[in-house]
């Protein structure tokens, strides 16, 4: 047995033994990368890694080809990293969905934000209520760049009255910006509201989300016309 093997073995043990909480983040990505490059140290790429991104989470969260330029990262090991960030966060949404009563923005943001982890561009989902505020469905209605999406108003109006919604709740994201609204935010908004208004559904909120924070449209009365400051909340 040669000496990355004893170290492999060890590491494996500690992990199985004393879980994750017992590893450091560098000896995380070395655990997983045991899997994806059989034989050389994983060690240093580990470090190169975080070192590159910034931390373990910046590590997941880095697009392949990004992964792919650390010395020892090579495509099986890229597609693994991202293969377990794609899972966690698939589990995480599974997992939001069991609490199906949005009953606020805190609600609907928490809701919301494990659909937006990693994404490097605009993207807006419309969350569909049923009259006692249940999720029933949650729908991606459009992808852009990384600082503009296009809102469809007859493209909402359609997913709400296919899903039977009673109200629903607009949500997009800010890549790399605070969550605040743009003026076309505000008028896409109120064009929405008034297109569903006029077939009996209510736009209950239009949610903006960064990484860390998220800001109500309700919240600060735009969907009310009693105007108050915008006020970033923490996710």
């Amino acid at each position: 047995m040669g000496a990355h093997d004893g170290h492999r073995k060890r590491l494996k043990a500690r992990f199985r033994t004393l879980g994750d909480d017992a590893l450091r983040d560098h000896e995380i990505l070395e655990l997983l990368l045991f899997y994806a490059i059989p034989r050389a140290d994983t060690n240093a790429t580990a470090h190169a890694l975080i070192d590159r991104f910034g931390s373990l989470g910046g590590v997941f969260q880095a697009p392949a080809e990004a992964l792919s330029t650390v010395p020892g990262v090579g495509e099986h090991a890229a597609t693994l990293l991202k293969a377990v960030f794609s899972i966690s966060s698939r589990i995480q949404i599974r997992e939001s969905e069991c609490d199906r009563v949005v009953d606020g923005s805190a609600a609907a943001a928490a809701f919301l934000a494990p659909r937006y982890h990693g994404l490097d561009c605009e993207c807006v989902y419309l969350l569909c209520l049923d009259g006692r505020k249940r999720v029933t469905c949650c729908v991606e209605i459009a992808r852009g760049a990384t600082t503009q999406v296009e809102i469809s108003v007859r493209k909402v109006v359609e997913v709400a009255l296919h899903n039977g919604a009673r109200g629903v709740i607009l949500a997009h994201n800010h890549p790399d910006a605070a969550p605040i609204p743009s003026r076309e935010d505000e008028i896409v908004t109120l064009q929405v509201s008034q297109a569903l208004a006029t077939i009996g559904i209510t736009l209950v909120d239009h949610i903006i989300l960064s990484d860390t924070e998220f800001i109500s449209m309700a919240d600060s009365g735009i969907l009310s016309h009693t105007r108050k400051p915008y006020q970033p909340h923490i996710l």
